[in-house]
């Protein structure tokens, strides 16, 4: 699975996420997902990397490039290089730069925008090595569902 990204208006999108009501916010989620998937695509690619107990997923964002994240249903650590604009739930913008160590909290989903180059890499918990990334991001994040989006561009995101 790649990343879903394109090169848009960063104001466009922190005056269109800034809304408190949860249910219009979600909404209003949904909507830029399908915006991003109709647009133009760019590469992400994703390095998977296993140790004993432990799945890597390390991502290459090129500058400029805005996508959103899918709902993780488990609790992470990461780590980011670069510098980047990151949206959460929690209707904030925070700005990262250089290296960064964080914690992806169950439930999360986030808008980023890359302003350099970033990689961003997380660390999950694999308590049966499994080295089929498939099942692991079934286990890893919520299935995706948008009414605004038809199966064929839903089945666009898997790739």
């Amino acid at each position: 699975m790649n990343e879903i990204a394109e090169k848009i208006e960063l104001s466009e999108i922190i005056e269109e996420l800034s809304l408190p009501e949860e249910d219009v916010l979600n909404d209003r989620l949904l909507q830029l997902d399908a915006k991003l998937i109709r647009g133009e695509q760019i590469e992400c690619p994703i390095e998977h990397q296993f140790t004993e107990h432990l799945y890597i997923r390390e991502v290459f964002i090129p500058a400029g490039t805005l996508f959103t994240t899918y709902v993780h249903k488990t609790q992470n650590p990461y780590y980011t290089l670069g510098q980047l604009l990151v949206w959460d739930k929690d209707n904030k913008w925070s700005e990262i730069s250089g290296a960064y160590r964080g914690i992806t909290q169950k439930g999360t989903k986030r808008v980023v925008y890359a302003i350099t180059d970033v990689i961003w890499t997380t660390y999950h918990y694999n308590k049966d090595d499994c080295r089929l990334v498939e099942i692991l991001e079934k286990r890893l994040f919520e299935k995706y569902e948008n009414p605004y989006l038809s199966l064929e561009e839903i089945k666009l995101i898997a790739k």
